[in-house]
């Protein structure tokens, strides 16, 4: 009767100790599982990942990213019908979200909304949205990104985001 006993107390802390090692490589190895495309430590600039995406020209992706891009750049001139830029936090893929933070999103996001901006008197303000969209490539994961030259400062941005076409909803990837 003793052995079985030690079988099975043998067996109980092995199977603890295989699920402990599985846990903690589990830990380990989702720690770096980072996209080898938008790994945020390394880039320098969204201009050097489009050689690595795909130009595309199709005309309903382009008009869905272009009321997305227009919403969140009008989204800087604050007013009763519109949410403010802060409010698309919520939208950021979660490992963009994490990279960034709430503080430096804020920051990106103002650097990337000012190159947008127009103020030419104190009265009048508005943001530069016409035909603001010059080129967009695809990524693995619907993922847009898309490059931004404004009309009057002749800036340019990029701003990518991740289509959910199923259900209609999208993250945004990166802004620069």
């Amino acid at each position: 009767m003793e052995g079985k006993e030690i079988d099975s107390k043998l067996w109980l802390l092995t199977s603890v100790l295989v699920l402990i090692v599985l846990l903690l490589f589990n830990y380990l190895f989702k720690g770096n599982s980072t996209d080898p495309i938008w790994n945020y430590k390394e880039i320098t600039s969204a201009i050097n990942l489009t050689y690595l995406g795909e130009k595309i020209d199709d005309r309903k992706i382009y008009y869905t990213l272009e009321n997305i891009v227009d919403d969140y750049v009008n989204s800087y001139i604050v007013n009763e019908d519109k949410s403010s830029y802060k409010y698309y936090y919520q939208y950021l893929r979660e490992d963009y979200k994490k990279y960034l933070g709430k503080k430096k999103y804020y920051e990106v996001s103002e650097s990337f909304l000012k190159k947008f901006y127009i103020n030419i008197n104190s009265d009048y303000e508005k943001m530069d949205t016409s035909q603001l969209i010059k080129q967009v490539y695809l990524f693995d994961n619907n993922v847009y990104l898309c490059i931004l030259e404004g009309r009057y400062k002749k800036e340019t941005g990029y701003f990518a985001v991740m289509l959910n076409e199923s259900s209609n909803t999208y993250n945004i990837v990166y802004i620069e």
